[in-house]
C-alpha cells in the first residue's frame, strides 16, 4: 500500500509491505483439491462401465490437472515385470507412429520411466534431452520428442499394480504436480479395484448360477427318471397282481363253469325234448322256449367269463371288434340296466378285423364301462334320460393308415380339469378302495400302446366324458 504525505512543504510517500504469498499458495492449493475431487467423482460415476474406457478417462484426468501434453496410463502382472497400457492421450496417438493400442511394456527393456519401477518411486525429470539419466536410451525414429516426464507408480500391498506418466508441460513438473497425480492415481486404483472385484463377483455369480441350473436340471432329470420307474415297477407289479388274480379265477371259473355247465345243458336238452313235444302256440311251448333261451343266455355267461379270465399268452391274431363289443357287454349289459343307464351301441357294418389279443382289449373295453356307469350313478342315483352310455366304432384314417376308432361316451359326472392330466398315472383313483384300485386306466393305456393304439380323454367335468381307442385294421395282403 502507498501512501503520500507533505512534511513541511517537502513530499514524502510510504509504502507498506505484506507478503501474500502463502495466501497464494493457499488458493493453489485449494485449487488443485477442487480440481481432484472433481476428477475422482467424474471416475467414481463411472464405476461401472469397461476398463478401457475408465482408464482412458483416468489419463485424461491425469493431463488434464499437470497441464501436460502426452501420457499413458497402464496396469502390471503379478511379478511387475510387464505392463499393459489401453490409454494414451489422443496427442500422442495423432503425432507417435510406433504404437497401436492395447499395448505390452517389458520392464526390463523400458527407457527412464521404467525407473519408477526399478527404483519403486515416483520419478521427475525436467530435462530429458540434455541430461544424463539411468537407463536413458533415446527416442526411436518416429517417437514424440519429449523433455519433462513425470512417472508415478501406484502400490498395493508392497507391489506395484499400476503407473501413471505424463509428458511436456509447458513448465517444469514439481512435489506437487507428483502428490496430485499420486493421491488421484490411489483414487483411481480403488475404483478399478471394486469394478474388478465386482466383475469377478458378477462371473463368480454367473458360474454358480450356471453350476446350480446344471444341478437342477441333472437332479430333476433323475427325479423324472425315478418316478418313471416307480410308476413303470408299480405298473409291472399291477400287471403281474393282475396275471395272478385271472390265473386263480380262471381256474375258478373253470372249475364252476364244468358245474354249471352241466346241469344247464341238461336243462337244455330236456327243455328242447319238451319244446318239440309241445304244441306251437301252446303255454308250454312258450315257456319252453324261455327256458331254452334263458339256458343258453347263461351259457354265454359262463363262456364269457372263461374267455376273459384265461390268461392267454398266444400271439396276437386278426378279430372283429364288435365281436370284442359283445363279449365285453356279454358280462356287463345285464347290470348296466338294473342301474337303469340307457345303452346306445352303434358298429358300423363292414368293418376291417384288427390284430390283437381279444382278451386285453376286452379288459380295456370293461374298465371303461366300469368307469362310465360310475360316473353316471354318481350323477344320476336314479333313472333319467340323460342317464346314457354310448358305444360306437367306425372306420378312421390315422397317417394314412386303416383305423377302427371306437368311442365310449357317458353324461356322468365328468373329469375335474385338475386330475385330466393324473388319471392314467398307476394307483390314482377317485374312487373309494372299496369301489377302485386306480389301475384300470393306466393298465388300458399300457395295453392300447402295446397294440400300436392311442386312448385319448376328452371331458368336461360335470358334463360328460368321451375316451376315445384308435387301433390299426389289418393291413390287406
Amino acid at each position: 500500500t502507498v501512501t503520500g504525505y507533505r512534511i513541511d512543504d517537502k513530499p514524502y510517500m510510504f509504502a507498506a509491505l505484506r507478503d501474500i504469498s502463502g495466501r497464494v499458495q493457499s488458493e493453489e492449493e485449494q485449487s488443485r483439491l477442487q480440481q481432484r475431487l472433481e476428477a475422482q467423482w467424474e471416475i467414481a460415476r463411472m464405476v461401472d462401465t469397461d476398463e478401457k474406457t475408465l482408464s482412458d478417462l483416468v489419463l485424461n484426468e491425469l493431463v488434464s490437472m499437470t497441464g501436460s501434453k502426452y501420457g499413458f496410463y497402464g496396469f502390471f502382472n503379478k511379478d511387475e515385470s510387464i505392463m499393459t497400457s489401453y490409454s494414451w492421450t489422443k496427442e500422442v496417438m495423432k503425432d507417435c507412429k510406433i504404437y497401436k493400442k492395447p499395448i505390452e511394456f517389458t520392464i526390463e527393456k523400458s527407457g527412464v520411466w521404467g525407473n519408477a519401477v526399478r527404483e519403486r518411486k515416483t520419478i521427475i525429470i525436467n530435462n530429458y534431452r540434455n541430461g544424463n539419466f539411468p537407463n536413458k536410451k533415446g527416442l526411436p525414429e518416429g517417437h514424440v520428442p519429449i523433455n519433462r516426464i513425470l512417472a508415478v507408480p501406484i502400490f498395493r500391498y508392497n507391489h506395484i499394480v499400476a503407473l501413471g506418466a505424463v509428458a511436456d508441460k509447458a513448465n517444469d513438473y514439481t512435489e506437487k504436480d507428483a502428490e496430485q497425480m499420486n493421491a488421484f492415481l490411489h483414487s483411481a486404483q480403488i475404483i478399478q479395484d471394486k469394478r474388478r472385484a465386482e466383475e469377478e463377483l458378477k462371473k463368480h455369480r454367473e458360474l454358480l448360477m450356471e453350476l446350480v441350473e446344471e444341478r437342477t436340471y441333472e437332479l430333476r432329470r433323475i427325479n423324472e427318471e425315478l418316478q418313471q420307474e416307480i410308476a413303470e415297477r408299480k405298473l409291472a407289479e399291477a400287471e403281474a397282481l393282475r396275471a395272478s388274480q385271472l390265473a386263480s379265477l380262471g381256474e375258478l371259473a373253470a372249475g364252476v363253469a364244468h358245474e354249471i355247465n352241466n346241469p344247464v345243458n341238461g336243462i337244455i336238452n330236456y327243455t328242447q325234448i319238451l319244446f318239440n313235444k309241445s304244441e306251437a302256440g301252446s303255454k308250454e311251448h312258450d315257456i319252453a322256449g324261455r327256458i331254452i333261451r334263458e339256458g343258453n343266455r347263461i351259457a354265454d355267461i359262463v363262456r364269457s367269463l372263461l374267455s376273459f379270465a384265461r390268461d392267454n399268452k398266444d400271439k396276437k391274431h386278426p378279430v372283429h371288434i364288435h365281436e370284442i363289443i359283445s363279449e365285453s357287454l356279454a358280462l356287463t349289459e345285464t347290470q348296466i340296466k338294473k342301474d337303469g343307464i340307457h345303452l346306445r351301441v352303434k358298429v358300423s357294418p363292414d368293418l376291417p378285423k384288427i390284430v390283437a389279443q381279444p382278451q386285453q382289449i376286452e379288459q380295456v373295453f370293461l374298465n371303461i364301462i366300469s368307469n362310465a356307469r360310475y360316473a353316471l350313478n354318481q350323477k344320476y342315483p336314479e333313472a333319467h334320460d340323460n342317464k346314457v352310455l354310448e358305444i360306437t366304432a367306425d372306420k378312421a384314417i390315422i397317417n394314412n393308415n386303416r383305423h377302427i376308432r371306437t368311442i365310449f361316451y357317458d353324461k356322468g359326472t365328468g373329469i375335474p380339469d385338475e386330475i385330466q392330466g393324473k388319471i392314467i398315472n398307476p394307483f390314482f383313483s377317485t374312487k373309494s378302495d372299496s369301489q377302485g384300485t386306480g389301475l384300470g386306466l393306466s393298465i388300458s393305456h399300457g395295453i392300447i400302446s402295446d397294440h400300436s393304439g392311442r386312448l385319448s380323454i376328452d371331458s368336461v367335468n360335470g358334463k360328460f366324458t368321451r375316451i376315445t381307442i384308435d387301433l390299426p385294421a389289418e393291413k390287406k395282403m
